[in-house]
This record gives structure tokens, sequence and C-alpha cells, in this order.
């Protein structure tokens, strides 16, 4: 293939249109939120423990861990076993967990959220969000995407668990446990 300076030209047309369509980001990695940033507030999110929850009932932790879920997501299930591991490994140094859903699939309400917390001994509290403020505010777009929230209110770290998209057995990477490690070492 030739290219001529008219489908050069061209080309150049298509690449400045794809340009201007693109969203503006707010972040590095995130549309709406960065690392830095303080982290929104959320309250009264009812959890499967039948109690509504606020961002502030963990403001007495040393990290926060926000991670955003739902029952019906592939990838959160396999990273379901770890998370709940990692809690029980944290807990000690401060380190509280908690999770999200914002879906509005049948198989995602909390009837559903109840039964799937139970069968998994999750030992963090899991909340839904009706609305689906609390994802738009944090500008999550996939499941599982996590936070790390300092008692400051400030986010953290921002991202994925590890780097085996879906099969944390074969993660060479473990980016969350760094980010706590890092954090709770002062780093």
């Amino acid at each position: 293939m030739f290219v001529t300076r008219r489908s050069c030209g061209a080309i150049l047309v298509v690449l400045a249109f794809i340009a201007s369509a693109s969203p503006t980001w707010a972040g590095k990695f995130n549309r709406i939120i960065s690392v830095g940033d303080t982290a929104p507030a959320w309250r009264d999110l009812p959890g499967t423990d039948d109690r509504p929850h606020s961002l502030d009932d963990f403001k007495s932790a040393k990290l926060t861990v926000l991670i955003f879920s739902c029952n019906h997501c592939p990838v959160m299930q396999s990273y379901e076993p770890l998370l709940i591991a990692m809690q029980k490994a944290y807990a000690a140094r401060g380190v509280k967990f908690v999770a999200i859903s914002c879906s509005r699939f049948k198989s995602d309400l909390m009837p559903a959220m109840k039964e799937r917390a139970a069968a998994s001994g999750l030992n963090f509290p899991y909340l839904h969000d009706d609305s689906q403020a609390t994802g738009r505010a944090y500008g999550v777009g996939v499941t599982p995407t996590i936070f790390v929230i300092t008692p400051e209110r400030k986010i953290a770290y921002l991202g994925a668990v590890d780097n085996g998209q879906g099969k944390p057995a074969q993660a060479d990477k473990h980016y969350l446990r760094d980010a706590l490690d890092a954090l709770l070492d002062g780093r």
C-alpha cells in the first residue's frame, strides 16, 4: 500500500476527528478520579448484614480497601477467595475491606448478594447501591475495581488486584498487596 499526500491528509483528518471525539480524562487511569483525590463519601448503603453502611464506618481503619463488585462477574468470583484471605491477613494491621455492588441485574440484588456472602464466607461488608451513584462518583467501569483509601480519605491506589486477569494463580504482579504493604510501611 502506498501513502500519497491525499491519503495522508485523509488519515490526519480521521485522526483529528477521533482525538476530538475522545473523552477528556480526569486522571491517568480513571475518567473521574485520580490517586491523591479525596474519596467520594457514601452513606446508608444497605449491606448483606441488614445494616446501613457509610464510608465514615471505616474511619478508624489504617486503610480501607473499597472493592466495586457484583455477583455475576466471573472475574470477581475468581478473586473472592483471595480477597477474603487478604482481609484475614491484613485485619491485624488495621486494614478493612468493603465491597459495593451497583448492579441492577436480578442475580446481583440483595437476596442473591446475601446468599453469595453466606456461601463464600465473606468477612467484610457487602453493600448494594441501587442508585449506582457510588460507582459513578468513583468512575467505575468494570468489576472488580479496587480503591485503597487512607484515613485522610485520599485515594492511595486504584486499579486491579493483580495482573492475573481473572486468574489469580497465574499472577506474577500483586498490585493490591504491594500497595497495601507500601502504604502500611509508610512508602
